[in-house]
């Protein structure tokens, strides 16, 4: 009988070892999973899908050809270029992407001081998307996503300094977000 629950308590904390570690695992290998954003808890969904999102980044699209068309706008209507590099899985970008929208004074600083462009950096498949985005400008990466880089008009990268730039869970930030597009901006 001793030997009998000596077993059952053996396999008991094994299986709850296991779990543990798929938990541990999962959180650590997902990056982006933070949500702060009010719109975070109520994602729209798409075409009556439950638990579908926003795709705020264009996974098909060339993010090369959008920042081209982004600069031509700058340079003609005298603005910065908001390059927001994230991933739609992650609940990170998705969260600045709804403060950049919902905020009425971020919103207002952005129409009148940038021209915004998305661009997916999703680095989960075998073949990133837009890996150019790496080589171009400096490893924006390595910090996670998501990463707001400002551009003149000319595609010069203007917030070079990575510890400068926002970290990826600052849209719970307003503030902070505020602050740092301001600064940016073209004077």
């Amino acid at each position: 009988m001793t030997a009998s629950k000596s077993i059952d308590s053996q396999a008991k904390v094994w299986l709850f070892a296991q779990i543990l570690g798929c938990a541990a695992a999962l959180l650590l290998s997902s990056g982006c999973t933070t949500q702060k954003h009010s719109r975070s808890q109520n994602l729209p969904t798409e075409a009556g899908i439950a638990g579908a999102h926003t795709e705020f980044y264009d996974s098909f699209g060339d993010g090369e050809q959008a920042l081209a068309a982004a600069l031509t706008q700058a340079r003609s209507e005298s603005k910065r270029v908001l390059l927001n590099l994230g991933a739609n899985w992650c609940s990170d970008s998705r969260n600045m992407c709804y403060l950049l929208e919902d905020d009425p004074r971020i919103r207002a600083l952005i129409e009148r001081s940038y021209v915004q462009v998305r661009v997916d950096v999703n680095q989960r498949r075998a073949d990133p998307r837009n890996p150019w985005v790496q080589q171009r400008f400096q490893r924006p990466l390595q910090r996670g996503i998501p990463v707001l880089l400002v551009l003149d008009s000319d595609g010069a990268l203007l917030n070079t300094n990575s510890s400068e730039r926002l970290r990826d869970t600052d849209h719970a930030q307003p503030g902070k977000v505020l602050r740092y597009l301001r600064k940016w901006a073209h004077k």
